[in-house]
Formats: structure tokens, C-alpha cells, sequence
């Protein structure tokens, strides 16, 4: 079936067509089991053809960026997994206005902003994922996230065939969260930025960047941040009070430097991670009355 499906897909697009893809290799984490087929289309018409393909054959499918806030279990996932790195990597600028497809780092939007003396993008230095997932959480830093800099979204919508251009005003945004994935699939994203002096602004990006690496695990695999701040305190501070630092569980351990942080030591699975989320919640719920909610996507069978 999956032979036959691959076929199907290949046929129907140009790109990269990958079968039992350890989705490992695709999440900042380094823990996941295998994607049944991993899909890389060439461009947006490749992107659409393989869309369209899976809507009309109802065959499972989710969108994956630079897999840096997800969670993929041990025992993979059904259907296709589809990067948008090569169908959505377009990057340019008209005079305060960027245009940034959903495929492009977070990091290398904001870089290209300072190189072109705008600012307001500068926050995102440092944050792992892409455009499109960046903005489906809301991802922000420092007191900004993207709601705060983003202009319109461009979508496609599957069911309708249709590709829409969606203004800011009409798009709900949240503490990491946003209603675009219920809109449709993220193409590209228009930001408006400010004109400075590009020096203020890498000197800015640099202030950011050390800030996070002494407050953060930087160089140890991990998907960011696991839970969200309840209202009116850090969930770090929370689980760093009841003594969770170092806590282990195989190959997984919430990080010494930011107990909001679990990482990889080198072995971990996705099983691994799940048992130490879980003690912590049942502590902070013991303690606090607090019920922690995941800021990670968890995806896949166990």
C-alpha cells in the first residue's frame, strides 16, 4: 500500500518521497519513531498537487517545519508527513515590508531583516522552528511574538482549492497559539518592520542571544519550553521549586539550567519525556493546585 502510495505521490509531484522516515532526524529533540511516507515538495505547485492528492484520497497528513516544538512518539506516525522547505523558502524585502515564506528559519528572517537596517524582527533570534510554525504558536520572545510584527498570511485551503490572503485583523491570536491552522495551510507571511541603523540592531540580536544562552540549555537537544506559563507566573519557577532540576528518566532530564526544559542526553524516546511531563504536572497540580498545559505539540502512536 505504501509502495503503491508513494508512486501515486511521486507522480503527482516533483521533490523528495521518503518511506518509514525515522522522524528523529527531523525534530529538534532527536526523538520519534517513523513517518509512513516523509514528503518534500519542489515548489508551491508540487505543494498543492500533493494537498489535493491526500484530500482527495483522504489519506492522513500533517505539516511539519523545522520540528522544533513537537514531540513525535516512539511509534511514529500514519500517513504523510510534508516539509515545506523547498515549496515555501522564498525570502524578499519592499522597502519596510517583508515577505518571508513558511519554510524559512525564524533565525534567518530575522537576520535578514538587520542586514537590511530593519528592526522589529529582531526578537526572533534564537528561536528554533520556521515562519509557518512560528506563526501557528504565536512565537515570541523578550515580551514581542509575531502577532505584534505580522502584516497578512497567505493560505491555502485544501477543501476549497484555493489560495487566500488573510489580513492580521482577521486572525485570532493568543499566548502561543493562533486559529491559522484552522484556516488553512500557511504559505507565506508579509511583516512590516521599522528603518534603524543595522548596528543597533545586531547589537540587540547579540544582547538576546547571550541572554538566552545563560538562561537556557542552548546545545542540548530539546523542543524548547514544555509547558506554558500559567497566568501570572513562569511554569519554570514553578517546577524548579519542587525540585525537578536534573530529575531523570532514561535517556530524557528536565535541564538544570531551565526546569521548564526537558532534554535529550542522547538516548531518550519520546516514552522517556512523556514520564517525566507527566510526574511534573502531577507535582505542580499537588503542590499549586496548577494544572501545567503543554506548550509542545505531541504527535504520533505510542
Amino acid at each position: 500500500m505504501e509502495n503503491d502510495l508513494c508512486r501515486q505521490i511521486e507522480k503527482s509531484m516533483r521533490g523528495k518521497v521518503e518511506r518509514n522516515e525515522p522522524m528523529s532526524a527531523h525534530t529538534s529533540f532527536g526523538i520519534g519513531g517513523p513517518a509512513d511516507i516523509r514528503a518534500v515538495p519542489q515548489s508551491l505547485d508540487d505543494l498543492v498537487a500533493l494537498l489535493e492528492l491526500c484530500t482527495t484520497r483522504k489519506i492522513p497528513h500533517m505539516i511539519v517545519g523545522r520540528g522544533t516544538n513537537l514531540l513525535v512518539r516512539d511509534g511514529g506516525i500514519r500517513g504523510i508527513v510534508i516539509s515545506l522547505d523547498d515549496a515555501c523558502g522564498n525570502l524578499d524585502v519592499n522597502e519596510t515590508r517583508i515577505r518571508a515564506g513558511a519554510g524559512i528559519s525564524l533565525n534567518v528572517l530575522a537576520k535578514f531583516a538587520a542586514r537590511h537596517d530593519l528592526q522589529g524582527l529582531e526578537f526572533l533570534v534564537g528561536i528554533p522552528g520556521c515562519v509557518g510554525g512560528g506563526l501557528a504558536v504565536n512565537a515570541g520572545a523578550w515580551g514581542s511574538s509575531l502577532a505584534d510584527v505580522l502584516e497578512s498570511a497567505t493560505l491555502y485551503d485544501p477543501k476549497k482549492r484555493e489560495t487566500k490572503r488573510v489580513h492580521k485583523d482577521e486572525i485570532v491570536f493568543g499566548y502561543r497559539k493562533s486559529n491559522l491552522p484552522s484556516l488553512g495551510v500557511i504559505l507565506e507571511a508579509e511583516f512590516e518592520a521599522r528603518k534603524t541603523e543595522s548596528e543597533k540592531i545586531f547589537g540587540r540580536m547579540k544582547e538576546y542571544l547571550m541572554r538566552r544562552a545563560d538562561t537556557q540549555p542552548v546545545g542540548f537537544k530539546s523542543a524548547g519550553c514544555i509547558f506554558k506559563n500559567p497566568p501570572g507566573c513562569h511554569a519554570g519557577a514553578l517546577i524548579d521549586a519542587l525540585g525537578f532540576k536534573g530529575y531523570a528518566h532514561g535517556g530524557a532530564m528536565v535541564s538544570d539550567i531551565h526546569a521548564n526544559f526537558i532534554i535529550n542526553t542522547g538516548s531518550a524516546t519520546a516514552a522517556d519525556v512523556l514520564a517525566i511531563a507527566a510526574e511534573i504536572k502531577r507535582g505542580v497540580l499537588r503542590a499549586t493546585g496548577i494544572d501545567l498545559e503543554e506548550e509542545i505539540e505531541i504527535v504520533g502512536r505510542d
